[in-house]
């Protein structure tokens, strides 16, 4: 996938702390390598609604699976059936590109390489214009930093503030990974609204130990669900 010219992987992924939070995982470079030679990589789960959306398959690369067994499809509801995959994200920096890798169980549905080319780009913020703020910040432009780190969706940023309020980050830490365990597709990913619309408020109180949380992140999930909070 091709990024501009003064994109930096670790500028991006590091420039904010959600992006060591489950279902994160950064991996840094070794000490004498660039910082960029760090790879990003997370499960993602994939619904088959981005079947109809212009192709990138260009844009990846699928090597052999990491997965023991067929694909992990599921269908919940208010939505097309899910597939859970593992992307995995490097920068060429001699091609001004990264290399995006899927890794799955089976076959990848129709739609699938898609949405994780598009979940990428909003995670990286690739089509956003820095040009104003690198004209005031001369170091910035140096250093490649001004996309900051975003989750896939927006649903997912919203449910990690929610985890961030009135804690010590380490315990936002622990809410996410429990999130993932507990209500994940495939106990990897990160729960779509629709695995929390419906659960139990005590339930999830307890097994992910989001405490008071537990009341407006079910909220925050069903006005995704009916279609009350509209994604930018």
């Amino acid at each position: 996938m091709a990024v501009p010219a003064d994109f930096s992987l670790a500028q991006s992924i590091c420039s904010y702390g959600y992006f060591s939070l489950a279902p994160n995982v950064w991996l840094p470079a070794p000490a004498d390598e660039h910082e960029d030679v760090g790879i990003f990589c997370r499960p993602l789960a994939c619904t088959t609604t981005w079947a109809s959306h212009p192709s990138v398959q260009s844009d990846l690369r699928i090597p052999s699976n990491i997965f023991a067994s067929d694909a992990v499809v599921q269908r919940s509801p208010g939505i097309d059936s899910r597939q859970t995959i593992f992307i995995i994200i490097m920068q060429l920096r001699t091609e001004s590109c990264i290399n995006i890798e899927i890794r799955s169980r089976g076959p990848l549905l129709p739609g699938v390489q898609t949405c994780a080319c598009l979940s990428v780009r909003r995670m990286l913020r690739l089509d956003q214009d820095l040009e104003a703020w690198f004209s005031c910040h001369a170091l910035a432009k140096q250093r490649g930093f001004g996309r900051t780190y975003r989750s896939p969706t927006v649903f997912e940023d919203m449910v990690k503030t929610i985890t961030n309020c009135n804690v010590r980050f380490k315990r936002t830490i622990d809410m996410n990974r429990l999130l993932c365990k507990e209500f994940g597709a495939d106990k990897l990913a990160f729960p779509h609204p629709s695995d929390l619309a419906n659960v139990d408020i005590d339930d999830l109180r307890k097994r992910a130990q989001v405490g008071y949380r537990a009341d407006r992140i079910i909220r925050l999930a069903k006005a995704f669900v009916e279609g009350k909070v509209v994604p930018m």
